[in-house]
């Protein structure tokens, strides 16, 4: 369970970071940038530039995606009715790394606990496909 939501959310954030900016006229190097969103800061800066980005942009990226994840998660989450705390911890880890997992521990101890194996998790498998999903 753990490592399908992981991969699921890895690679549905790296496609939508790359080929929806492409899709609404962003340059190579913007989408390449966006591409590494979800991993933590050290790792998006280092994907960035492998593929064609800009470290600075893709650090901007991520904060991003954090603070959005920490402040708007837990909300859409309630909406959806996303109650198990270890589902709650492992969405908060994949899309909003190291400030989502700040925010799901205060939710719980599970849901930080499995925010932050998502968040390790997420910056491996990041690392590892998005050189197969960006040309």
């Amino acid at each position: 369970m753990v490592l399908g939501a992981v991969l699921v959310g890895a690679f549905f954030s790296i496609i939508s970071g790359y080929w929806v900016t492409l899709w609404l006229g962003g340059s190579t190097e913007l989408a390449a940038s966006m591409a590494p969103k979800s991993a933590t800061t050290p790792i998006a800066m280092a994907l960035a530039e492998q593929i064609g980005g800009l470290a600075p942009l893709a650090v901007l990226f991520v904060m991003v995606a954090g603070l959005a994840g920490a402040v708007i998660g837990p909300k859409i989450l309630d909406l959806v009715r996303v109650t198990d705390p270890r589902a709650r911890g492992l969405a908060m880890g994949v899309a909003s790394h190291g400030v989502g997992t700040s925010r799901a521990f205060q939710e719980g101890q599970t849901q930080g606990a499995f925010s932050g194996l998502a968040m390790g998790l997420t910056g491996l498998t990041v690392s590892l496909i998005i050189t197969w999903l960006v040309p």
